[in-house]
């Protein structure tokens, strides 16, 4: 962070959330209109309040999504901890995760403590072949894979089942999603300045430090006002995990002179609607509500099964046509019908072929159609990560045990991929476009071949719920 403060020199004192709803000012007024109607998501929900706050007089309306609080994020973000089992549980309503985890909330917590203790290390397999190793704290696990479960669908779908995994001897997979995860991180500067967020998080506050405070000073006053935190202000987790909040982050950005804030208000008595994912984690549905009751005309819409970014994410189409109906004055609903998933959950990772129960015939052919039913719903889930968890869909990604999904558009091939050992899978899978019914979860059908050392050969046709072909020479059948 100190580095990045100095590459951006003394500008960096004008960054504000105060300076940024002063710059739309400024736009407003060189367009010559009076009023503007403002549609934030995420910190641009903050920044939209900002400006109401500050200019009442010229907002027109306000449609809010994934409401982050007006005043700024905590500094050691204590109302995201606390809300997060609720964003969490949310995620398997409906009975969703039952296969992969009995308490998908409780193990979360369990592993995510266990993590901050000592961290997992491991291996992970690379494209190309081979391994290398990776590791991760309780902070990367839950700022990291987590966190970003409510925003990118291959994650969601695997997470239940990886921390179950890890929690019985099986670190890779969750390993891998926490590596996965850093991957999808990186985004173009112009879609997302580390600086510009540094910039206006440090400015913004507060912090256990004053903006003038010498670097020197901070870390005392740091680690004394965690530890002086209250029991269950972290939530479920320890006092460890407020270092995910803005405090830890903005330690060593460069003292400053203090700033005109955000304006009193009044709130301006204008049409605002609010959005909120019932499973968002970093900008928690309380949040919207809260914000939502400070507008007159305020109305809350909750979409169920929905992360962050509602509108980017409800596959229902529920909180479009929330949008259209608010536009055309009439009545939104105040919560959605259930949002499908992108892609099915995946209920388990065994740790061998053996491990798996046969179906569709006895023995090892009955073992591998199982396995490669499970490898098949594992890679679907790869490919949502990488297809919609990435600013850009990467042109492959490496198998948990080895191999390649190579992604092209909504379609993806594997070559010798491996989410079991010693199970490999090979073949072009496309989408599957009903004629009728819901796209969503979706499906994809192709050809495959199956081969590696523990697992019965063959070729198997993949359709829409069904494994069909030949293993080990002989016709075999299951569900997929």
């Amino acid at each position: 962070m100190a580095t990045c403060a100095n590459e951006i020199g003394p500008a960096r004192s004008f960054y504000s959330t105060r300076d940024h709803a002063d710059d739309i000012d400024s736009v407003r007024q060189a367009l010559g209109v009076d009023k503007v109607a403002l549609w934030g998501t995420s910190y641009g929900t903050q920044l939209s309040v900002a400006y109401a706050y500050t200019y009442p007089q010229h907002v027109e309306r306000l449609v809010l999504d994934s409401v982050a609080d007006p005043a700024g994020r905590d500094p050691f973000a204590l109302n995201d901890l606390q809300e997060m089992p609720k964003g969490l549980a949310a995620l398997c309503n409906a009975g969703v995760c039952r296969k992969a985890t009995p308490n998908f909330v409780r193990e979360v917590v369990s592993i995510a403590n266990r993590l901050a203790a000592r961290p997992l290390k491991g291996p992970i397999a690379r494209i190309g072949g081979g391994t290398r190793t990776v590791q991760a704290t309780g902070v990367d696990l839950l700022s990291g894979a987590v966190l970003d479960s409510d925003l990118n669908p291959g994650l969601a779908a695997e997470l239940p089942a990886a921390v179950h995994a890890a929690l019985h001897g099986q670190p890779r997979m969750l390993l891998r999603l926490v590596e996965l995860d850093r991957q999808s991180s990186i985004l173009p500067t112009e879609d997302l300045s580390m600086g510009l967020l540094a910039a206006t998080v440090c400015d913004d506050g507060p912090f256990p430090w004053q903006q003038s405070t010498p670097l020197a000073q901070r870390t005392a006053l740091y680690d004394a006002a965690r530890a002086a935190l209250p029991a269950g202000a972290t939530g479920p987790f320890g006092k460890w995990a407020a270092d995910i909040g803005p405090a830890a982050l903005c330690l060593l950005w460069p003292a400053q002179p203090a700033r005109q804030g955000v304006g009193p208000g009044p709130l301006p008595n204008v049409p605002v609607l609010v959005f909120a994912g019932d499973r968002d984690l970093r900008t928690p549905a309380a949040t919207a509500a809260d914000v939502a009751a400070r507008f007159p005309q305020g109305h809350l819409v909750i979409a169920p099964g929905v992360g962050h970014s509602v509108l980017g994410a409800d596959l229902s189409g529920c909180a479009e046509n929330a949008v259209k109906t608010w536009l055309a004055g009439g009545v939104p609903p105040t919560r959605c019908t259930r949002s499908p998933l992108l892609v099915p959950q995946v209920a388990s990772f065994p740790a061998s072929v053996a491990a798996v129960k046969p179906v569709g015939a006895g023995g090892l052919r009955g073992r591998t159609l199982n396995a490669v039913s499970t490898t098949l719903h594992e890679a679907v889930a790869t490919w949502g990560a990488g297809f919609a968890g990435f600013e850009q869909a990467p042109p492959a990604l490496a198998g948990p045990y080895g191999g390649t999904l190579k992604i092209s558009g909504v379609n993806f091939s594997l070559v010798r991929y491996s989410a079991i050992p010693g199970l490999q899978v090979s073949g072009a899978l496309k989408l599957f476009r009903p004629t009728s019914g819901s796209l969503f979860p979706l499906r994809f059908v192709g050809s495959i071949t199956v081969s590696g050392a523990k697992a019965a050969h063959g070729r198997l046709q993949v359709g829409r719920s069904t494994l069909a072909g030949r293993l080990s020479g002989r016709r075999v059948r299951g569900p997929f």
